[in-house]
C-alpha cells in the first residue's frame, strides 16, 4: 500500500557497491514516488532466480533450515546491507554518544526497570483501589516518583554490576546436562514473562546463584 506521507525507508546498496533507491523517482510515469516491490530490488541485485517464481515470504515466515533463496523476504534480509543494519533506536542512541546495548527478552535480574517497576507496583497495590481512570493515573505517577533513587540505584548495581549474573551472560556460558559449575543454574527457555518452553540441553539461563541460595 502506498502513503505518500509516510516514512520511507532509506536506500539500500548493490552488490557492486552503488545505492539502490527503494523508490521509484518522483517522474515515474505511473508510479512516482512508490516503493518498487521486493521482486523489483532482488531483480536490480540480479538475485532472481531465473524461470522461478518466489513467495513473498515462506508460511508463517518460517523459512527451512539452511535456506538463503526461499522467499523474496529471505533473499533480501540475507543481502549484507539489510543484516548490517542497525534499528533506528540504536542509530539514535550512538548518534548522542552512548553506547547501546540490548538486554535478553525477559531477563528481569538483568534490567533494572523491571525491579524499579515491581517496587512502584507494589506501592499501587498497597495504596488502595482508585476509583476513576484520572485517579488512576496520578496514582500510577505518583507510585513511580515514590520509588527512592537509592532503592533505584541499588537496582541498577545488582542487574549491571553484579559478577552473579552479567558475567555469565558476558562469556556466553552454555551448560550440558550433568555438568557441575560454581553456579546452580535452571535451563528454561522462556518465551514471555510468564511462560517458558521445554528444558533444552543447550541453552543456560542463570537464575539462581548458589550465594543467594546461601542462608
Amino acid at each position: 500500500m502506498h502513503h505518500p506521507n509516510g516514512s520511507r525507508m532509506r536506500s539500500g546498496t548493490l552488490p557492486n557497491g552503488e545505492p539502490q533507491p527503494f523508490y521509484f523517482p518522483d517522474n515515474h510515469p505511473s508510479m512516482p514516488s512508490w516503493f518498487k516491490g521486493m521482486e523489483i530490488l532482488i531483480r536490480e541485485r540480479g538475485l532472481w532466480p531465473e524461470g522461478d517464481d518466489l513467495l513473498a515470504q515462506c508460511p508463517g515466515f518460517r523459512c527451512l533450515p539452511g535456506r538463503v533463496d526461499c522467499c523474496c523476504r529471505r533473499i533480501l534480509f540475507m543481502q549484507p546491507d539489510f543484516v548490517s543494519q542497525k534499528s533506528q533506536l540504536q542509530e539514535l542512541v550512538e548518534s548522542c554518544g552512548h553506547l547501546c546495548d540490548f538486554y535478553p527478552k525477559y531477563h528481569c535480574e538483568l534490567n533494572f526497570i523491571e525491579q524499579y517497576w515491581g517496587a512502584a507496583k507494589l506501592r499501587f497495590h498497597v495504596a488502595g483501589r482508585a476509583m476513576t481512570i484520572d485517579k488512576m493515573e496520578k496514582k500510577v505517577i505518583q507510585c513511580l516518583d515514590d520509588v527512592p533513587l537509592l532503592h533505584i540505584r541499588r537496582c541498577v548495581f545488582q542487574g549491571f554490576l553484579s559478577d552473579s549474573t552479567v558475567s555469565h551472560y558476558s562469556i556466553c556460558l552454555v551448560m550440558q546436562t550433568g555438568l557441575h559449575a560454581s553456579y546452580q543454574h535452571i535451563m528454561l527457555v522462556f518465551l514471555d514473562h510468564r511462560q517458558y518452553g521445554q528444558t533444552k540441553n543447550t541453552i543456560a539461563i542463570v537464575l539462581y546463584p548458589l550465594r543467594l541460595l546461601r542462608k
